[in-house]
């Protein structure tokens, strides 16, 4: 036996569909630039704060963590932080550097 629908109406399926969407604006995100490396010179591309950040960036204490592969006293990058609340910091006079093999670009996180 064969059931045949004989008048189907969307109309009523729309307007309940369609009454269950939130209305409202919607926003798109907006990123705002912490901060801007300074530029590297010569042959080994030095700078005072490093160059190339890579890798993911932890966040602790209201300070994002992260290292840069390049950059820094000998070129060869550095560890760096930078707060979130858009405060700039002046780079120490006191560079400390790692020598980081290129694939090194991850920070890790130790439980507290």
């Amino acid at each position: 036996m064969k059931t045949q629908i004989k008048k189907l109406s969307l109309l009523p399926v729309l307007i309940i569909g369609f009454g269950l969407i939130p209305g409202g604006r919607v926003a798109a995100q907006t990123f705002k630039s912490l901060y801007t490396f300074t530029d590297t010179t010569g042959p080994k591309s030095v700078n005072s704060d490093g160059a190339g950040p890579q890798g993911t960036l932890i966040l602790a204490g209201g300070m994002l963590y992260g290292t840069a592969n390049a950059g820094g006293t000998n070129g060869s990058g550095t560890v760096f932080k930078v707060p979130t609340n858009g405060m700039v910091l002046r780079p120490s006079t006191r560079s400390q550097q790692l020598l980081l093999p290129p694939t090194a670009t991850e920070l890790i996180r130790r439980p507290d």
